[in-house]
């Protein structure tokens, strides 16, 4: 029996759209001129980016993933850490490498800690 792909339902204000979970690079939330809130969209490995409900959050999110592939790094921003490169520890900046092209983003202070404890070579 085939293997099914490791799918994520990603809910639009259109309705779902499904991708395998080794396609979405992270999850941020973000403004956009014209709305009246920030809302979490979607980024794929081929950078296109998709927007998401307005009734989601970064709870949501991790619990539909159930993947520990996916790691919150701050308030706004859930990493596919399958595509991190590396975390300088003095400016917390997190390296992620996704078709030749480099995304810098922040970790905030408690979550570098977790991350440390789960990824350290003990």
């Amino acid at each position: 029996m085939p293997q099914q792909p490791n799918l994520i339902a990603l809910p639009t204000h259109l309705g779902l759209q499904f991708y395998e979970k080794s396609q979405v690079l992270l999850f941020r939330n973000k403004c956009d001129e014209g709305f009246d809130k920030p809302c979490w969209e979607a980024m794929l490995t081929n950078h296109e980016t998709i927007r998401l409900s307005n009734q989601l959050t970064a709870e949501k999110i991790i619990k539909s993933l159930s993947n520990p592939s996916f790691f919150q790094i701050n308030q706004s921003c859930i990493l596919n850490l399958d595509f991190l490169s590396e975390i300088t520890y003095k400016t917390r900046q997190c390296k992620l490498i996704s078709s030749n092209e480099l995304f810098n983003l922040t970790i905030s202070r408690s979550q570098l800690i977790k991350l440390r404890e789960i990824y350290e070579i003990k």
